[in-house]
């Protein structure tokens, strides 16, 4: 049996801010790529709290959801900047990310007014539990601008499901800006049965967009969260032939899938970069966690190799006998080093 959890916890916006504003003024190397990988999970999860808090915002509440939204794309920005001059795409990293920062540290006044508001803060599950980085996401959208070299006009909506499509439609929006691209980026939560999300959106929401990017760390079970927003902006007027999918895997909708989510994402075009492909400084997450397991636990023998423990290998290291062996979800991995 599997369970599937909603981790959340309640906070008031204060304390929130107050934790931005540390994790900010720690940074004091702008290319710090793990600080400001920190700051921007964090500038989502204050983006996606306000957004569910104000589903259906007055003006005022309007005006904080802005503030929230601009904090994480200026955190976003800071962060593809860097990751960006890093992997040589010609981005000048610090003073980019400088800029982004000094301006996202202004965002934070105009919440000082509601920081005794309680608000619901789920925790990001594919940064949390799944390995998933925001790194990935950057080389996406490289990819879906190198098959676009001279569209015109060049305006894209990126559209984030919540709760972790705050961060990554942002990471999204700011690649695509980086190639002077204009966007306009938005985020919705889907509703209705687990399995049969729907979504809805406005026409005059396209904000002139004549292409829709859909950003989130699935598809799941159903993957009928990504599906509704592309059906809500079929609806809307995108042709389906310009929307697409960043989703956090390759694999299709689950089990729960209808025949209608399945049509959908059979007919949406996915961007998606495995880890396996993503490198830090030249260098692999697995060399990563080489060099990190032999400096935590250091031993008179080097750590040499990576070996993959998932689908249930780790049971030969555990039990002398396979017929000893427990049953084992073997989609899962887990990956050790030795």
């Amino acid at each position: 049996m599997l369970v599937y959890g909603d981790p959340q916890f309640d906070e008031t916006l204060g304390t929130m801010l107050t934790r931005l504003r540390a994790c900010l003024e720690t940074l004091t190397i702008f290319d710090d790529i793990d600080g400001l990988r920190r700051l921007l999970i964090q500038a989502g999860q204050l983006e996606q709290a306000v957004q569910d808090h104000w589903p259906e915002p007055d003006a005022e509440a309007r005006r904080l959801i802005v503030h929230t939204q601009k904090i994480t794309e200026l955190a976003a920005a800071a962060f593809y900047a860097v990751w960006a001059g890093a992997n040589q795409q010609g981005t000048k990293a610090r003073g980019e990310s400088q800029r982004a920062l000094a301006s996202m540290a202004e965002q934070f006044e105009p919440l000082e007014s509601v920081t005794n508001i309680t608000v619901t803060v789920k925790v990001p599950e594919g940064f949390e539990f799944y390995g998933l980085y925001p790194e990935q996401y950057c080389a996406s959208a490289l990819r879906w601008l190198a098959e676009r070299p001279s569209a015109l006009p060049r305006r894209a909506m990126v559209v984030g499901i919540r709760s972790i499509g705050t961060s990554l439609s942002a990471v999204v929006a700011a690649a695509l800006n980086a190639a002077e691209w204009r966007t306009h980026r938005l985020t919705m939560r889907p509703d209705g049965d687990a399995f049969r999300r729907t979504a809805r959106i406005n026409r005059q929401d396209l904000a002139g967009c004549e292409c829709a990017l859909i950003v989130d760390e699935g598809p799941g079970l159903s993957g009928s969260s990504m599906a509704a927003g592309a059906e809500a902006l079929a609806g809307a007027g995108i042709p389906t032939e310009r929307i697409a999918f960043f989703p956090g895997h390759d694999g299709e909708p689950g089990p729960a899938a209808s025949g209608q989510v399945r049509q959908r994402w059979a007919a949406t075009a996915r961007y998606f970069t495995p880890l396996t492909q993503m490198r830090w400084n030249g260098v692999s997450l697995q060399e990563c966690l080489l060099a990190k397991a032999a400096e935590l636990c250091p031993s008179e023998s080097p750590w040499k190799n990576i070996q993959d423990l998932g689908g249930g290998l780790w049971r030969s290291f555990i039990f002398p006998s396979e017929a000893d062996w427990p049953a084992v979800a073997t989609c899962y991995k887990l990956t050790k080093s030795r």
